[in-house]
């Protein structure tokens, strides 16, 4: 029998085993594309890339990546090693970035200046414009301690030692996917959430060393995926200060993720976290452990070989989120 023959039988058959494996999503919950059961570590590389992206000279505001998935033959033949060039590569980055605030690194915004003190702008500048993604929602960068004025699109403040700024999201803050109907909601507001540990969600706080240098505090982000009102994943992140270096923005420290739908509390430490002209991580280390996990059956170790990929426990995988 030829290869080309034997290939085409044995894709055949695993396509059947999967369909009968896998079986069908019950009546009350949406068929998810399976990227989207987000792991913890995916998550803090997206809440770490968003807050240090918007309060750098060069980063964006936010970023998306559309989902482009291996057909289901491909991954399962690579999986038991029949044909190991089954699993193509992915496809090259395309990416969605919203504008920065200050007017560099990725383009013009248009906001507004309450006062000199704070900065407003709408996240619908950063729709697509084949109308694939769409926003709505805003996002609102305030300072709370120092006297340097905060102006769009000017360019980076000129932010001095103790300057200290509150980054957070307005009502109703979501980013929605056409094509799956898939909703990512961001909220900080004076709500307590958490399943362990209630939380006012009251956004990011960041201290600079007047040398560029900054930490950032997750005072409560609280982060969900809605696909036809049904909730996949249901986050409330915080952390104790994560410092990010003023040479070549590295973050190292942690960050606590209380999982709201499975009751666990995952604990990821960043580790030499790079970030240089993409708002997801291009180098460093996230591992995380699960509370909920004696064994450590669970944990996770991921990189970051290239802008919006990363290696998860050793498979490649597409990074979506940044915010």
């Amino acid at each position: 029998m030829k290869k080309t023959e034997l290939r085409v039988i044995q894709r055949a058959f695993l396509c059947f085993i999967a369909v009968a494996a896998l079986g069908c999503p019950g009546k009350n919950e949406p068929t998810v594309p399976p990227t989207d059961a987000t792991s913890a570590s995916e998550i803090a590389a997206a809440v770490i890339g968003g807050v240090v992206n918007a309060t750098s000279a060069t980063g964006v505001s936010a970023s998306y990546r559309p989902r482009k998935e291996r057909p289901m033959w491909a991954k399962l033949l690579n999986k038991i090693n029949f044909f190991p060039e089954a699993m193509a590569q992915l496809p090259p980055p395309v990416f969605g970035n919203c504008p920065n605030i200050w007017g560099t690194g990725g383009g013009a915004l248009s906001c507004t200046n309450p006062n000199s003190s704070q900065v407003y702008f709408p996240y619908v500048y950063c729709d697509q414009s084949d109308a694939t993604i769409s926003w709505a929602g805003s996002q609102l960068i305030r300072m709370t301690q120092g006297t340097t004025s905060l102006t769009c699109n000017v360019g980076f403040p000129a932010f001095q030692a103790n300057d200290t700024i509150i980054r957070s999201f307005g009502n109703a803050t979501v980013r929605a996917f056409a094509a799956t109907g898939i909703l990512v909601l961001l909220e900080t507001s004076s709500i307590s959430n958490g399943w362990a540990t209630p939380v006012l969600t009251t956004g990011e706080t960041v201290v600079f060393t007047g040398t560029g240098a900054r930490t950032v505090t997750v005072n409560g982000l609280h982060v969900a995926l809605d696909v036809g009102s049904y909730i996949i994943w249901d986050d409330v992140i915080t952390s104790p200060p994560i410092f990010v270096s003023a040479t070549d923005g590295v973050a190292t420290g942690q960050i606590t993720n209380q999982l709201n739908k499975t009751n666990d509390i995952a604990i990821s430490t960043l580790t030499g976290l790079v970030f240089s002209g993409c708002c997801y991580p291009v180098g460093g280390t996230i591992t995380t452990t699960y509370n909920g996990d004696p064994t450590g059956a669970r944990n996770e170790t991921l990189t970051f070989p290239s802008c919006g990929v990363g290696i998860l426990n050793g498979n490649q995988i597409t990074l979506h989120h940044c915010y």
